[in-house]
């Protein structure tokens, strides 16, 4: 299962909506989110993803190992979007000094996954949180849009 701990995301957006829960409705946030990851990352999506998009170097890695970092078909234009929804037990955004202070989403949706191929075995992975965060905390998400925070997905 995809998961991040105490990972640096940017926070490209965040749209407030309502959505309907029987004859109610309740406010409902889209987080839009970009996070640099190593190209194993693709390994939680699917197996084959990663020899799709890469291809073993000529050269060895720092570690001295052979691994895939050259991009496969680099002519191929990105992002690539992925249909893959998981529901996540718990989502925090490290908010100040120390975990007291973090904000903790609870279970959250998290979908539209959209992969960035980058040389040298990096890849951009932009994802949708969907969340009902109280309006205090709402706040203090806001004031991060176009800057990054630390992100934690369980």
């Amino acid at each position: 299962m995809f998961q991040l701990e105490k990972k640096t995301c940017k926070l490209l957006s965040v749209n407030a909506r309502a959505e309907k829960h029987g004859k109610e409705r309740v406010p409902a946030y889209d987080l839009k989110l970009q996070v640099d990851m190593p190209n194993t990352v693709l390994d939680h999506f699917h197996a084959s993803l990663n020899g799709f998009f890469f291809k073993l170097s000529d050269q060895l890695d720092i570690e001295g190992e052979d691994r895939e970092i050259e991009l496969r078909f680099p002519q191929l234009e990105s992002p690539f979007d992925w249909n893959y929804e998981i529901t996540s037990p718990e989502i925090i955004i490290d908010y100040g000094i120390d975990l007291t202070s973090a904000i903790n989403m609870g279970e959250c949706i998290i979908n539209k996954f959209k992969f960035y191929p980058k040389e040298g075995g990096t890849v951009g992975l932009g994802f949708r949180i969907i969340a009902h965060p109280n309006e205090e905390d709402i706040g203090k998400i806001c004031s991060f849009i176009q800057r990054e925070l630390e992100l934690t997905i369980k």
